[in-house]
């Protein structure tokens, strides 16, 4: 699904997806949200992701739009989320409050970033990463020559 996107990254998404899909639908998806929290290791991240998303639902002052779980691309509002969370990985606040003003204002960005950096704690524990990527690949600088039968 989510190629481009860190292991953390991904882990978000996908989860925050879930999380609001059983909101829309009114069905628990507790064991889905659990389980996937269990394949990265960090089951203890799952109480933050739905306060977290609780927060964000409560407070905004539109509906944020989260796409359904298998969505292949990301919408503005589920960049606008990972963003602030990746500004509190890389400990920069000033950076987060940017990016939250326009949409989480004063104490409420405040909550939002208290939430966010317990999250964010839980995700570096176990070494996930929100931040572009940390893999990197080595790409051959052999240049291929084409033959011409």
């Amino acid at each position: 699904g989510f190629m481009h996107l860190s292991d953390g990254a991904a882990l978000f998404v996908h989860t925050a997806r879930e999380w609001a899909s059983s909101i829309a639908n009114s069905t628990c998806r507790c064991a889905a949200l659990r389980q996937i929290h269990r394949r990265y290791r960090v089951e203890s991240a799952l109480p933050l992701l739905q306060e977290l998303m609780t927060f964000v639902a409560t407070v905004a002052p539109r509906q944020l739009v989260i796409k359904a779980p298998d969505a292949p691309e990301l919408t503005c509002d589920e960049m606008l989320l990972l963003n602030i969370l990746r500004a509190v990985e890389a400990n920069d606040p000033d950076l987060a409050y940017r990016i939250a003003a326009g949409t989480f204002q004063g104490s409420l960005s405040t909550t939002l970033f208290r939430i966010a950096r317990a999250y964010v704690g839980h995700l570096t524990d176990v070494d996930l990463t929100l931040a572009h990527t940390r893999r990197l690949r080595l790409v051959s600088t052999q240049t291929l020559q084409a033959t011409v039968a």
